[in-house]
């Protein structure tokens, strides 16, 4: 699991024990800022000056720091080439009902950390909260930033299209999608917390992804799908459970599906804890338990629905209705299993 997979499981005690957790829950963890040059600090409480301290750094170095809640009438627009901190002190930046907090397209290095996204107002399903298509691929660090909407689900947490993004101890609350990755490759998305989202927790279609100690609740279809051209990816460490089809779907080839743990999904639909439909994949020391337990629906552990030269080694996979399920793919090799 990854570096920070027991805080993650220790702040779940607190999500779930808050009356409501809405935008009055924000938990502070672990500051982080990117090494090299930082540049001046720009204190600001207001859109306007966010804007101006983002115009003032140009292509230098800064640190933007917010210190009051801001409620946005416009998008915060990172498109100037610099390298650019942006920090809250406990702040809540609140978006209008069609309206992004960020869209990022030019950076020399970013990041974005502690601060709170209040998206309750938003009332368009396919809103990107945080939109990443920075032109040259240059870093961007998403970290500690809570991005927390209401009981419509709605919008799109992170909707990242260039390479080298980096999601860590973030908190998506109440939205469709909590990452979607559009394309791009090489993104890091490791020790978020993902609850009750309509759709999916993790959504991939770039290539060579490393995902890596997640907690992820309540999701309406699924927790992590990698698509058709989502390959050579690492899925690993992920705790997944109360989902309606798939706990992980792993729709591309050559990926590593390792050490997971997934359970209950919610008996409303035929469901798995690991579904495959790509080629070449390697399914080890997983773990999938009380799949379909409690309707007449059909539910696995690990289904292989299509594809072919899938590894099948080392996995768990209890009390479930069926524990393993090879519906005709070829030539799957599976060892070592405990099947139950």
């Amino acid at each position: 699991m990854g570096k920070n997979a027991s805080a993650i499981l220790g702040i779940i005690a607190l999500i779930i024990g808050a009356s409501g957790v809405g935008m009055g829950v924000f938990l502070y963890l672990n500051p982080q800022t990117v090494d090299g040059p930082k540049g001046i600090e720009y204190p600001v409480s207001s859109e306007s000056e966010i804007k101006n301290a983002l115009d003032a750094i140009g292509t230098g170095y800064g640190i933007i720091t917010i210190t009051n809640n801001i409620t946005l009438t416009g998008t915060i627009d990172i498109n100037g080439g610099g390298n650019y901190i942006i920090q809250g002190v406990g702040a809540v930046i609140k978006c209008a009902s069609n309206q992004k907090a960020f869209d990022i397209t030019d950076t020399g290095s970013l990041t974005i950390q502690n601060i709170k996204i209040d998206t309750t107002e938003v009332a368009n399903t396919n809103l990107n909260i945080i939109h990443i298509n920075e032109t040259n691929n240059n870093p961007i660090y998403i970290r500690n930033v809570h991005i927390i909407g209401d009981s419509n689900t709605i919008g799109r947490g992170l909707y990242i299209i260039s390479d080298n993004v980096w999601v860590s101890e973030c908190y998506f609350y109440k939205l469709d999608y909590a990452i979607w990755q559009n394309g791009g490759k090489k993104a890091h998305i490791y020790d978020n917390v993902i609850n009750v989202v309509g759709t999916g927790g993790i959504r991939l279609t770039g290539i060579s992804n490393f995902i890596d100690g997640n907690l992820i609740t309540n999701t309406g279809l699924y927790g992590i799908w990698t698509e058709s051209l989502s390959s050579y990816s690492s899925i690993s460490n992920n705790i997944i459970y109360f989902f309606d089809q798939w706990g992980i779907r792993i729709s591309a080839d050559k990926n590593i599906i390792r050490g997971n743990y997934i359970q209950w999904d919610n008996d409303i639909t035929e469901s798995s804890g690991i579904y495959v439909d790509g080629s070449y994949n390697t399914i080890n020391g997983n773990g999938c338990f009380n799949i379909e337990i409690l309707t007449i629906l059909y539910g696995f552990g690990i289904r292989i629905a299509a594809g072919n030269n899938n590894t099948v080694v080392g996995n768990t996979c209890l009390f479930n209705e069926w524990a393993f399920y090879d519906a005709g793919a070829t030539d799957t090799y599976v060892s070592g299993n405990q099947f139950i």
